[in-house]
């Protein structure tokens, strides 16, 4: 028979499931599921913080410098007001 502790140092009894099966097929996947979504949110984020800093080099390039890379003012003044979540 399982015992689980609670926070008040009472215990439920749970007969004929150990803790490692509740592990094994409860919490264990669901732990793994919010690690990918923790990972993915952390990964979007640092995308998002990127793309916010390049666009708002974009908005300091000067003519020249926009020429070396093909792009005219209009095109970098609407890149650059984009939001940082729009492609």
């Amino acid at each position: 028979m399982t015992m689980i502790g609670l926070h008040n140092d009472q215990t439920i009894q749970v007969p004929g499931i150990s803790l490692s099966r509740i592990w094994r097929h409860a919490l264990r996947p669901v732990l793994a599921r919010f690690n990918k979504l923790l990972t993915d949110t952390i990964v979007t984020m640092e995308f998002w913080a990127d793309r916010a800093r390049q666009r708002r080099q974009l908005a300091q390039f000067g003519d020249s410098q926009l020429a070396d890379i093909g792009r005219s003012h209009c095109d970098a003044l609407q890149e650059s007001s984009k939001p940082f979540w729009k492609k």
